[in-house]
């Protein structure tokens, strides 16, 4: 799977992840591990209630270019997926 991404997110706060779900949204597992190209640039801070605090994600800027992240999804062959972006913030800085 391959996706174009711009971000500019307060780096180690604020962050965004891509998780897939093989079981119709029920459980959710984070695509990360599965990033062969540009994947997840830092860590979330614990600090501040952010909802994926301590996960890796994609942090900090891209610079206003766009960046194509490829993941390989040979692991889920043969499989109906569901997948989703989620961005999480923390209570901090607005």
């Amino acid at each position: 799977m391959s996706f174009q991404n711009n971000y500019d997110l307060e780096a180690a706060f604020d962050g965004g992840v891509v998780e897939i779900s093989t079981d119709a949204g029920v459980t959710w597992q984070d695509l990360g591990p599965d990033f062969i190209e540009n994947g997840y640039t830092g860590t979330i801070s614990g600090a501040f209630g952010n909802p994926i605090g301590g996960r890796s994600a994609f942090t900090g800027c891209t610079a206003g270019s766009y960046v194509t992240s490829v993941a390989d999804l040979a692991a889920y062959a043969g499989q109906s997926a569901l997948f989703r972006f989620r961005q999480a913030s923390d209570n901090s800085v607005g």
